[in-house]
């Protein structure tokens, strides 16, 4: 949310943020596809981004790696600490030291509590007895967009889920957002099913639709 928030302000100005967040905070909907990753029959060496990949380096971060070296560049405004906290773990990918693309993965039903909405995937969608979890989250530095690096930050998400030993994750994307579901297609994405997702300042309704 921090980092949609921090394109809008750039992008849009003080007082679209302003209005957007009112409006969220009080109520909002959205509909979204609810998309599953088969991980074992993902080519996780697929759709490399359009540079060099030697300048490209994979890092895990977890609550216990965090803050991660000083050479290693996050645009300001980021913190993970709420997600981090939690136990989400996420997969930076970093471009000549500087953050590419992010993303996380719920590694237990307590981790998906970082966000209402991933928590509402995991209740309906995970099975963590049976190597099932939830992931999401994706956000690709406007800097590097158009180069190839949110499909391949999904894969090496899904990759590093595979190595955890978990055999199927689940996601979320907004279905006006025509581009990030390109994205998760791309990187072997199916899409299982649609929901509503009504969220108040008190509650959230998940309702899935035909």
């Amino acid at each position: 949310m921090l980092t949609r928030a921090i394109d809008i302000l750039r992008d849009e100005g003080a007082a679209i943020l302003v209005k957007r967040g009112i409006d969220r905070f009080i109520y909002s909907t959205s509909e979204m596809y609810i998309t599953k990753y088969d991980l074992g029959k993902l080519d996780f060496n697929s759709n490399k981004p359009r540079v060099n990949s030697e300048s490209c380096e994979i890092v895990i971060m977890t609550k216990e790696s965090y803050p991660i070296p000083d050479n290693y560049h996050i645009p300001r405004l980021m913190d993970f600490n709420k997600r981090l906290n939690y136990g989400c773990i996420a997969v930076l990918i970093f471009y000549q030291h500087q953050l590419a693309t992010i993303g996380w993965s719920c590694p237990t039903l307590e981790s998906s509590k970082a966000y209402k909405v991933w928590h509402e995937l995991a209740k309906h969608y995970a099975d963590y007895d049976n190597d099932i979890n939830i992931g999401g989250g994706q956000w690709t530095n406007p800097k590097f967009r158009s180069l190839g690096f949110g499909t391949y930050g999904i894969l090496q998400r899904a990759k590093y889920i595979y190595s955890t030993g978990k055999k199927i994750t689940y996601g979320l994307c907004e279905i006006a957002n025509a581009p990030a579901l390109a994205m998760q297609l791309k990187a072997g994405a199916e899409i299982v099913g649609k929901v509503r997702i009504t969220s108040t300042l008190f509650s959230m309704k998940w309702k899935e639709l035909q």
